[in-house]
């Protein structure tokens, strides 16, 4: 049991480590070949913070663990949705721009009621694969053009001094390294999850998609933590609220759709009639958050991560008193 929990932490540091290295040296890459830091961070950052959820899932489904797949993204739409804002909340009060309130989280819901619709039949198939994917493309291309056409010198500042940054401290040879040993680093550390996650499943009497929901959900979402908890110490609320939206963009629309179109993944009952509904909800919450003051308090932070503790506390109930 100690060894397979280890395998399973050692898997994480192996999707952060990955995602990071990937990153830098995709950046540098990039910037040799003369791409633009707007692109860099649209595609290249994008992926970035989606790899762990992608790789896990991916390998989750391959194996015939569907559920895991499943649980892997619902779960870090959750944790996202209620754990991340309600700490950045919690820490400071976020402001919500118009442009979240107005773009980001409508477009946030619609993703979550289209995946709730094609994952109604219980299959999410190769054609719901292509159709979330294309969703993926139309959805950076849209801030591509929002970028370009509002020109947010400051974004690009930012963006454009870190790839410069980067691109003076590491070679291109050495960036190759970086993205091969982030790729590797990644499959390495998404198999010995799924693997050892579902071996203490087993073990313990747990389902698949109750480990997939919290433990890798939580494990895969650990680097939007971070870039959050930093963004709201900041002052930066947009980042913070951004980060947490455009992941669960990315998780529905990246991961579920290239997961699908590699091989379809099997939608269980629970998930249709509970889950989905229980992430959509918690998206629903926060946007009537916004709507109802721009401001997040402190208070409401809280309420979002007590009602994701209950959520948790109710799968543990249920495993532990499954016919109560």
């Amino acid at each position: 049991m100690v060894k397979e929990f280890v395998f399973i932490l050692l898997g994480f540091t192996l999707l952060v480590a990955g995602a990071e290295y990937l990153i830098k040296g995709a950046s540098v890459i990039a910037r040799t070949f003369g791409i633009s830091a707007l692109v860099i961070g649209l595609t290249v950052v994008a992926f970035g913070t989606s790899a762990p959820e992608l790789f896990v899932s991916t390998n989750a489904a391959l194996k015939g663990t569907a559920d895991v797949a499943i649980g892997n993204v619902v779960g870090s739409n959750m944790f996202n949705i209620l754990v991340i804002i309600g700490i950045a909340a919690f820490l400071q009060p976020i402001v919500a721009s118009p442009p979240v309130i107005k773009r980001e989280m409508p477009l946030m819901l619609m993703v979550m009621v289209l995946y709730i619709f094609l994952a109604f039949d219980g299959l999410l198939s190769r054609i719901d694969g292509l159709v979330l994917t294309t969703g993926i493309f139309l959805y950076l291309f849209m801030n591509y053009i929002l970028v370009k056409r509002r020109r947010l010198a400051r974004s690009l500042e930012v963006l454009e001094s870190a790839a410069q940054d980067t691109k003076e401290s590491i070679t291109v040879r050495m960036a190759v390294v970086f993205v091969v040993g982030g790729l590797v680093a990644m499959i390495f550390g998404s198999d010995w999850i799924v693997e050892n996650a579902t071996i203490i499943a087993r073990q313990f009497g747990v389902s698949d998609l109750v480990i997939g929901i919290t433990l890798i959900a939580v494990g895969t979402s650990l680097p939007e933590v971070a870039a959050t908890v930093v963004a709201a110490r900041r002052g930066q609320s947009d980042l913070a609220v951004g980060n947490a939206l455009g992941s669960n963009l990315f998780n529905v629309l990246c991961v579920l759709g290239v997961t699908a179109l590699i091989t379809p993944i099997q939608v269980s009952a629970k998930v249709i009639s509970y889950d989905n509904w229980i992430m959509l909800s918690a998206c629903v919450l926060v946007y009537l958050f916004m709507l109802w003051r721009p401001a997040i308090s402190r208070l409401q932070g809280g309420s979002l991560v007590f009602l994701y503790c209950g959520y948790v506390g109710y799968l543990v109930y249920d495993v532990l008193y499954p016919f109560v």
